[in-house]
């Protein structure tokens, strides 16, 4: 991940952002350890199948 963030900054990017469950536990100790912030987000989906 931190090669990730220094690529990006290389770059010339302004932010990187990655989406996490609420509930993923892992992600929300792992994220802020590197220095990410939470932010309020909604996401929505589509359903493509031939079904809908």
């Amino acid at each position: 991940m931190q090669a990730l963030l220094v690529e990006g900054r290389r770059l010339g990017g302004e932010a990187a952002w990655v989406l996490a469950e609420g509930d993923d536990a892992p992600a929300q100790v792992f994220y802020p350890a590197l220095g990410g912030a939470p932010a309020p987000a909604v996401m929505f989906t589509f359903d493509l199948s031939d079904d809908a």
